[in-house]
């Protein structure tokens, strides 16, 4: 679990791509076991659904840019002001 936990952090995108496609070979196989068909409605939300997680990730991402340019930023300064 921590593995993955690590890898989701260090690669959140292809996290995603990952979960996605082992979610969606058990769904299909599971309606295919049990109704010898496949549902293409299951396709319209899943896209939906990595789409809105692909945002989310977009937003804390660009979020955690700024913070870290901020925190670079406020380390200069201080060493600006130790320094006189």
């Amino acid at each position: 679990y921590k593995k993955w936990q690590k890898y989701t952090e260090s690669h959140p995108y292809a996290s995603i791509f990952i979960v996605t496609i082992v979610a969606s070979l058990i769904g299909m196989t599971a309606e295919y076991l049990l109704n010898n068909a496949f549902v293409i409605g299951g396709f319209w939300t899943t896209l939906i659904l990595v789409i809105g997680q692909l945002l989310i990730i977009k937003k804390r991402n660009k979020k955690n840019k700024i913070s870290f340019c901020n925190l670079i930023l406020f380390h200069i300064l201080l060493e600006v002001f130790n320094n006189e």
